[in-house]
């Protein structure tokens, strides 16, 4: 398997047919051989009124080089005794979920000590924005919700062949950039 195909695909699974949402998502946390991962947490604040819907996009910083993978989900709520439900797209529209989840402090997509993990990270490419639509499905109360996007920024780790065509030295056999006009 070629290395730009490295980080698309898990290393190991107990079924090789297996889909990967089928085995545990810390199978698919280690950085495939030829990469690295360094841990990134995004969040988003958002302040709900009562019966409220909105829609709030959060963009994914990446440099051209890397990808991120989300992995986990972390929601705290305060400020108010609302009930919030939120549904969320990827980078191209599409519904990671049916319906909306509701976050409660304590619930399954609601603790901020333990965040809930994705069943495979979800990989976006550098520039990628991830939409949240909110909604305040109690009708009683405001709430301000706090979203935590837990995830790694997975950068291919330098070889010998860094650059588009090697580096300056292996192209012009040990003479250097003056060989080749100064570049």
């Amino acid at each position: 398997m070629s290395a730009a195909f490295a980080n698309c695909f898990p290393k190991a699974s107990p079924n090789p047919l297996a889909p990967a949402w089928m085995f545990p998502s810390e199978w698919l946390n280690e950085a495939p051989e030829g990469y690295r991962d360094e841990f990134q947490l995004y969040t988003l604040t958002q302040a709900l009124t009562a019966s409220q819907s909105i829609t709030t996009e959060l963009a994914i910083d990446t440099p051209g080089n890397c990808n991120y993978y989300w992995r986990a989900f972390g929601v705290f709520l305060y400020a108010g005794a609302g009930r919030p439900a939120v549904r969320m797209r990827d980078s191209e529209g599409h519904m990671m979920l049916n319906t909306r989840v509701r976050l409660a402090n304590g619930s399954p997509f609601g603790r901020q000590d333990y965040p809930t993990p994705l069943p495979a990270p979800l990989r976006m490419i550098p520039g990628a924005k991830l939409t949240f639509d909110f909604r305040e499905v109690g009708g009683a109360a405001g709430v301000t919700v706090l979203l935590m996007i837990h995830g790694v920024k997975r950068w291919p780790t330098p070889g010998p062949m860094d650059g588009r065509g090697g580096s300056i030295t292996e192209i012009t056999g040990g003479a250097g950039a003056a060989a080749v006009g100064g570049l």
